[in-house]
C-alpha cells in the first residue's frame, strides 16, 4: 500500500526531527510543505504544496509510491494537519494510501527548555495569522504568571509588547523572544522598552510576577468603577440583567446607551472570546467606558460614539447575539426592530425605569418574554447608625 506521511519538522533545523520522521522523509519520492521547511532537501524532490487541493495532483499522478508532507512545529499543535487529515481520510481515490500522522517539537517546548521554565503551568496562544487575538493575550497575561505565545513575526511582537505596556502599566512583566529556533542564527533574548525585536520566526515567553487570582462567578463592585456624573446600572441589577442574557463563548453583544459601561465590562471580564460592542451619543459616557474597559483590562470591549440607531444601521460589528438596552432616548421600538433586522434570533435584555419604558418593552416582549422588577434596598452608614436606602425599581425584560 502506498503511504502518506503528515509530518511535524519540528522547530526547523533537521537535526530537531524525530528518527521516526528522518526515516519516513529518507524514503519518500517527494516531499511537500511550505517553501520555508523545504530548504534543507534539495536533494530530494519536492513540491511547494501544503493544501489538499493541491496535494491530491500528485497522489493520483500514478508517480509516487511515498509522500511526505512537513508541517513546522509539532503536528499537533495549532497546525493544518488535522484539516489536512480530515481532507484526506475519506477520499475514495485515495483507498489505497495508507496516511499516518507522526509528531515533532513545538516551538514552545523548545523555548521553554531553552529558558529552564516549564509550560504544563502556562497559558498557550497561537497570533500567528489570526485575528482577535488581542483580548485573549491581555486575558492570559493577567490570571496567568506564564503566557507562551506563537507570533507572525516582528510587527506582531513589537504589536503585543506595546499592548502590555498598555494594559499592564507599572506591573512587572518580562517578556522573552525565541527568534529562528534551532535554526544557526537563532537568537533567545530578554526585550526591554528600548529594544527591538529581529525579523525571523519568534515565539514569546511572557512572565508576570504577580498574576490576579481568577475568582469564579466574581461580581465587580460598583466602587470599582470610574463613575464620572453618567448613570451606571447598579451592581445587582447589572448582573440579574447579564444573566437573563444568557451569554456563551463567541457571543457578540452590543450594549446600547453604556452609560459608564458597567454592564460592557463585566459582560466582557467573563471571557476574552465575548465581543463587546458599546455605544453612547454622551462624550463623558463613552470617556468612562474606555477608562473602566483599561482599568478592568478587558481588550475585548470596542467603544462608539453616537445616536444607537444610526449606530445600529451604519454596523461596524460583527453579527449580534446579544444585545442590552440601558439608555434608549425614547426610541425602544425602533432599536427593537432594527436589532431584529440584522438578526431575528438575537437575545435582548432591557432595563425600564420610567412608565414610557416599561410600557414600550412590555408591547414588545414575545412569548418567550420575561420581565421582573427587582428593588434593592442597601445599608448606609449615618454617623453611628446604618441606614436601610431603597435603590429605584427597575424592571428587567427579556423580550
Amino acid at each position: 500500500m502506498k503511504k502518506l506521511i503528515i509530518a511535524g519538522l519540528g522547530p526547523g533545523d533537521f537535526d530537531m526531527m524525530t528518527d521516526e520522521v528522518k526515516r519516513e522523509l529518507e524514503k519518500s519520492d517527494l516531499i511537500c510543505g511550505a517553501k520555508r521547511l523545504l530548504e534543507g532537501f534539495k536533494d530530494k524532490p519536492t513540491a511547494e504544496e501544503y493544501r489538499a487541493e493541491k496535494i491530491r495532483p500528485y497522489l493520483l499522478s500514478g508517480k509516487y509510491e511515498n509522500v511526505c508532507v512537513l508541517m513546522s512545529g509539532d503536528s499537533g499543535f495549532y497546525s493544518g494537519t488535522l484539516k489536512l487529515y480530515e481532507e484526506f481520510k475519506d477520499d475514495g481515490m485515495l483507498s489505497d494510501w495508507d496516511i499516518k500522522v507522526l509528531p515533532g517539537i513545538s516551538s514552545v517546548s523548545f523555548l521553554a527548555s531553552k529558558l529552564k521554565e516549564s509550560y504544563d503551568d502556562a497559558a498557550i496562544l497561537n497570533a500567528h495569522g489570526r485575528s482577535d487575538w488581542q483580548a485573549k493575550l491581555v486575558y492570559n497575561v493577567r490570571y496567568n504568571k506564564k503566557t507562551f505565545v506563537l507570533t507572525s513575526g516582528k510587527a506582531q511582537a513589537e504589536e503585543i509588547r506595546s499592548l502590555i505596556k498598555i494594559y499592564f502599566a507599572g506591573e512587572v512583566i518580562s517578556i522573552w523572544a525565541g527568534e529562528n529556533l534551532s535554526y544557526p542564527d537563532e537568537k533567545i533574548y530578554e526585550i526591554s522598552d528600548e529594544d527591538e525585536t529581529g525579523d525571523g520566526i519568534i515565539t514569546l515567553f511572557i512572565k508576570n510576577t504577580s498574576p490576579e487570582p481568577k475568582f469564579v462567578g466574581k461580581v465587580i463592585e460598583d466602587d470599582e468603577f470610574i463613575r464620572g456624573d453618567v448613570p451606571m446600572t447598579k451592581q445587582e441589577v447589572r448582573q440579574i440583567s447579564i444573566g437573563k442574557l444568557g451569554l456563551f463563548e463567541g457571543a457578540v453583544l452590543l450594549d446600547l446607551g453604556c452609560g459608564t459601561g458597567s454592564v460592557a465590562v463585566s459582560a466582557a471580564a467573563l471571557s476574552p472570546n465575548i465581543k463587546v460592542y458599546a455605544v453612547d451619543i454622551n462624550p463623558e459616557a463613552v470617556k468612562l467606558t474606555k477608562e473602566n474597559a483599561l482599568k478592568h483590562k478587558c481588550a475585548n470591549v470596542f467603544i462608539s460614539e453616537g445616536d444607537i440607531c444610526e449606530y445600529l444601521k451604519n454596523g461596524g460589528f460583527d453579527m449580534p447575539t446579544h444585545a442590552f438596552v440601558g439608555g434608549n432616548g425614547g426610541k425602544l421600538n425602533e432599536i427593537v426592530n432594527i436589532l431584529r433586522e440584522i438578526n431575528p434570533d438575537i437575545t435582548i435584555v432591557v432595563n425600564a425605569i420610567t412608565l414610557e419604558t416599561i410600557s414600550a418593552a412590555t408591547s414588545l416582549m414575545t412569548n418567550g418574554g420575561e420581565a421582573v422588577f427587582v428593588q434593592t434596598d442597601r445599608n448606609r452608614r449615618v454617623g453611628k447608625s446604618n441606614m436601610v436606602i431603597s435603590e429605584n425599581r427597575i424592571m428587567i425584560v427579556r423580550l
